[in-house]
């Protein structure tokens, strides 16, 4: 199984992972980019892409009240750090965003059994970097920045 860990400012979850200890646990994560239209005859773009909120489903936590307070209170955060790694461990996936602001949180339950409630939180940025690391090792890097659009 792989899984996901999220760091954002000085806020505790509750990963007891090594590498990732006080991190949170994150149980899916959605992020996307659709390409703005574009003239196709001319080739010329009339504006940047379009870039969806990244969104965390997460049991609720002790994180959950400070992310409820960044959100009311709009507070930006300079570095939210997404991590997923592989059944035994590796780092292969990370997202960095920079200038974060929570944009939501929305609890609700999960329906099973036990009553589980889950936070789906949705943070906007203005910058993100991806980083891939493939069995090997090698390192693929890329960033965009949206307030220059580059």
């Amino acid at each position: 199984t792989q899984s996901a860990y999220l760091k954002i400012g000085d806020i505790k979850g509750e990963s007891t992972e090594r590498a990732h200890k006080d991190w949170i646990n994150i149980e899916s994560f959605s992020q996307g980019i659709a390409q703005a239209s574009a003239d196709m005859a001319s080739g010329r773009q009339r504006r940047a892409a379009d870039f969806e909120d990244v969104t965390v489903s997460k049991k609720v936590d002790k994180a959950t009240p400070q992310l409820m307070e960044l959100c009311a209170k709009g507070q930006v955060v300079p570095e939210l750090e997404l991590d997923m790694v592989t059944a035994n461990g590796r780092l292969y996936y990370k997202i960095t965003l920079n200038n974060v602001r929570v944009k939501s949180v929305r609890t609700t339950s999960a329906g099973d059994a036990e009553g589980t409630l889950v936070d789906e939180v949705a943070f906007g940025f203005t910058k993100i970097t991806w980083e891939y690391w493939d069995d090997a090792g090698n390192k693929t890097e890329t960033s965009y920045d949206l307030q220059t659009g580059r």
